[in-house]
């Protein structure tokens, strides 16, 4: 299941986003995970405070690596191929950010843990890190608000 966690980075404890399965081709794809992950994609990948307006498309190459913003999934908790590629497309634009490029999101273990290093991150860990980065920019509250305007079924 979804749920917030809280996460020691660079010294700094702050709550963060979790899924407790994987989500890729061929794995667990539990529903609240899944919507979890797209959320997080559209989320960075539109800038999408659910007020703003802006260049999608510019936002969508940039912080996801993919073409436009019609490639950026919707929030179904259905995983499909926009998902699968938004992931991938993701992994690859950061390639030197990740862990690995494999098209799945690993759950992370943050309990006892204090991430010293910015790079390489789990997947999920870098999703974390954009979207705090996006509401940076934004300007507007802690972005575990943003995914629940966006996606209010979320478990959390």
């Amino acid at each position: 299941m979804a749920r917030i966690e809280k996460m020691n980075f660079l010294g700094e404890t702050r709550d963060c986003v979790n899924i407790s399965r994987t989500v890729g081709n061929g794995r667990a794809n539990e529903k609240d995970d899944v919507m979890l992950i797209q959320a997080l994609l559209r989320f960075i990948g539109l800038q999408e405070d659910p007020s703003a307006s802006g260049e999608y498309d510019n936002f969508a190459k940039y912080s996801l690596g993919l073409n436009s913003a019609a490639e950026v999934p919707r929030i179904t908790g259905i995983f499909d191929s926009l998902t699968a590629n938004a992931i991938r497309a993701l992994q690859n634009r950061h390639i030197h950010r990740v862990l690995k490029v494999d098209g799945i999101v690993h759950p992370a273990s943050y309990h006892y843990r204090h991430l010293k290093k910015q790079y390489p991150l789990m997947t999920i860990t870098l999703l974390d890190l954009e979207a705090s980065e996006t509401i940076t920019n934004i300007g507007n509250g802690h972005y575990i608000q943003g995914l629940k305007m966006l996606a209010p079924a979320l478990p959390f």
